[in-house]
């Protein structure tokens, strides 16, 4: 049976609140016979209206500050009461109920019989003897709650409340013994735990303990050991030997323990088997829960492509979640144990790189393969450009080579342009250590710290977490790819520049870039890359399209047509800061071009023109 909505506002303004004197005089006459003093007080509180008024705050405001007083105030709302108009709350204070709160409501709503059954409970918790608030301890109250604001606590109506409160005022009926007792949807805990201090309570009789042992085949020691426990089957099964062995349990002289004993392991029977049952149903949605997380995991570290689309990484996730109770719940505890990372020192389990999510055992492996192809694709395309650059002589307006600060940054934009994830790892040098000493450690490279230094030793600086220039990182030196492009160039071209002195001119300004090999990225790096095991697949899939994919180009390469026809545009990184090339090495005047050159340079050019010569078809 489903949970009844609240009818009537809990908190709203009365109507009679704010209607004029007279009126207010008519609702009294209405309800029954009020003393004049009465009537005063009651005008008071419909001036101070408020949801809940301070009863010390009320009697100090109106003047009500002794005993004679104050019973007149507490006689009207007695008088009010009766009518389901108002209600005196207390509160435990030193294990004593003290007058907390007066509260006004419409006549006979459902708040205020909410509230006059949570007050009833409270009678109890003052005085464990006091009757818990069964239909007939109500009646004697004069409490009758009208059918429409009930709703019967059937264990699946307790399960699905304690799973996901109704708002508003729920009042449940109990089946108990041989009676109902009522009690709201936030009472339920107080109300289970006053049950069990009652049982506890008639069972401090030695009589009624050995009877209660009798039936449920223990010791006396034990069962007087158990009582104090909080253990869930321990206090069904004691509540279901004393319903089944009523007549058993009952002293037949004395028919002690009276009704309520009974009524008592009725209701511990019922709300504790709900959240028994409440909490199984948790377990089972905990470990459904944490099998889709595990499967989700356990893709992204074995799928085909070791790199996932974000994108589609969250639409997955939210598959998933759908299949959940909370789909919000399930996404937010995905995140927490997978995606957020919890010490500096230890990756998340699945990391956010660009625009793409990545298991963190996949991650060296997957960069170490796109880094190594990323750095081939430059150095080719570097050295067709330089091809060009040398074939100009050095002229024209493309500034890539001028500087290594230039090169450097040039390398930068194309490796952003060119491949998100490995822009992100080196954007993110923290990610790109930890993920490396990882992957070290889960496939075995890593024996020593000598052996951890050398792998971070291809991308950063000794000792320190700061990544190497880009140059260095991938390897890539201007001398070098000059002398790369060297051949490239015709031969009566390089033999026309040999031989006018323009060679070591040209050649010069490239050569303040670093050229210690031993610590260079190109020889370290590439050495990591061949210890690194690839993951499987790892070229295909959203890998840039790596068939169609060029190495992007910014347009300070293009000036001129001096860069490659195939690679991307890109606002030039040196705008505003070009530097002019070395011209060539000039011809001294008077004197011809192979004045610059010794005896023996000059021969071995010739010789190395007529091989040429000869061999052309």
């Amino acid at each position: 049976m489903g949970i009844s909505q609240d009818a009537g506002g809990h908190g709203g303004e009365p109507p009679y609140v704010s209607a004029d004197p007279s009126e207010k005089e008519l609702f009294l006459s209405q309800l029954g016979s009020f003393t004049p003093r009465e009537r005063e007080i009651f005008h008071k509180l419909c001036a101070q209206w408020e949801p809940a008024i301070s009863y010390q705050r009320f009697c100090a405001l109106s003047g009500i500050d002794d005993a004679g007083k104050s019973s007149d105030l507490n006689r009207l709302i007695e008088k009010l009461r009766l009518h389901g108009v108002a209600l005196l709350a207390r509160s435990l204070s030193d294990g004593r109920a003290q007058p907390d709160t007066i509260r006004l409501f419409s006549e006979r709503e459902k708040a205020f019989y909410a509230d006059a059954l949570d007050d009833e409970l409270l009678s109890v918790s003052e005085s464990i003897v006091h009757a818990l608030p069964t239909e007939s301890a109500l009646v004697g109250r004069k409490i009758q709650i009208p059918v429409a604001f009930i709703d019967d606590a059937t264990p699946e109506a307790l399960v699905a409340f304690m799973e996901k409160p109704t708002p508003g005022d729920v009042i449940f009926r109990v089946p108990c013994h041989n009676e109902s007792c009522y009690v709201t949807g936030r009472s339920l805990k107080r109300l289970l735990a006053l049950a069990i201090h009652k049982l506890r309570y008639y069972l401090q009789s030695n009589d009624l303990l050995e009877r209660v042992a009798k039936v449920s085949e223990s010791g006396i020691i034990v069962l007087a050991k158990k009582l104090a426990s909080k253990d869930a089957a321990f206090w069904i099964t004691l509540c279901d030997k004393c319903h089944e062995n009523i007549d058993a349990v009952k002293d037949p002289r004395t028919g002690t323990p009276d009704n309520e004993f009974f009524q008592a392991a009725a209701i511990v029977r019922l709300v504790v088997s709900a959240q028994n049952a409440l909490a199984e149903k948790n377990a089972r949605a905990e470990t459904e829960r944490d099998l889709d997380m595990q499967a989700i995991v356990h893709n992204a570290q074995t799928g085909l492509e070791p790199l996932i689309d974000a994108d589609g990484f969250a639409t997955r996730l939210r598959e998933f979640a759908e299949k959940h109770a909370d789909p919000d719940v399930f996404v937010g505890e995905f995140a927490a144990k997978h995606l957020e990372q919890k010490d500096r020192h230890e990756l998340p389990t699945i990391v956010e790189l660009g625009r793409y999510v990545v298991h963190r055992d996949n991650i060296a492996p997957a960069f170490m393969k796109r880094f190594a192809e990323l750095a081939e694709e430059l150095k080719a395309e570097y050295i067709d450009e330089m091809t060009q650059r040398l074939r100009a002589m050095n002229r024209g307006t493309n500034t890539v080579f001028t500087t290594h600060r230039n090169f450097d940054a040039d390398i930068r934009q194309r490796v952003e342009i060119a491949d998100s994830f490995v822009d992100s790892l080196l954007k993110k040098p923290a990610i790109l250590a930890e993920a490396i000493i990882l992957h070290g450690k889960n496939s075995k490279q890593v024996h020593s710290v000598d052996d951890l230094k050398r792998k971070l030793g291809a991308f950063f600086v000794p000792n320190t977490m700061k990544l190497k220039d880009y140059a260095e990182v991938f390897g890539l030196y201007r001398h070098e790819l000059f002398d790369a492009a060297w051949p490239r160039l015709g031969v009566f071209l390089r033999l026309w520049i040999k031989l006018s002195g323009g060679y070591e001119s040209l050649r010069s300004v490239y050569l303040d870039a670093p050229t210690r090999r031993d610590t260079a990225g190109t020889v370290i790096g590439r050495a990591a890359m061949q210890e690194s095991a690839p993951v499987q697949n790892s070229g295909t899939g959203p890998r840039r399209a790596t068939a169609q994919r060029t190495v992007g180009t910014p347009a300070s390469s293009r000036r001129s047509g001096s860069g490659s026809s195939r690679t991307s545009r890109r606002p030039d990184p040196g705008a505003g800061k070009r530097q002019s090339p070395s011209p060539p090495r000039p011809v001294r005047a008077g004197g011809d071009a192979t004045a610059a050159y010794s005896k023996r340079q000059r021969e071995t050019a010739w010789e190395e023109f007529t091989k040429s010569i000869r061999h052309r078809p």
